[in-house]
């Protein structure tokens, strides 16, 4: 088993699109890192969608770092359900946002 990267296990806000995922860090991560992201799309869900990412920009933030890992390894069918799910949670921020409204 590969070492587990320094991003493992620690819950962070992100952001999912289809290509890639974007969160912040108090520290600089290794470029090229691979690593799994583990999340729950729907509170409801039992089990987390776990896709591989390898890391592939850092940069400094306001407040620390700015990481952004690239989705890998996973398959046509799974890219078009992410891809499914990333548009029916926008919708549902739209309509959540036209509520409040």
């Amino acid at each position: 088993h590969p070492p587990e990267p320094a991003w493992f296990h620690f819950p962070r806000s992100v952001i999912l699109t289809v290509t890639d995922v974007r969160w912040r860090e108090s520290r600089p991560l290794p470029l090229q890192q691979w690593g799994m992201l583990h999340f729950y799309p729907e509170p409801r869900l039992p089990w987390p969608v776990v896709f591989w990412a390898q890391i592939e920009e850092v940069g400094p933030v306001e407040g620390g770092w700015g990481i952004r890992a690239q989705w890998r390894g996973q398959s046509e069918e799974s890219m078009g359900l992410l891809e499914k799910l990333l548009f029916r949670l926008h919708r549902r921020e739209v309509a959540r946002a036209r509520q409040s409204e």
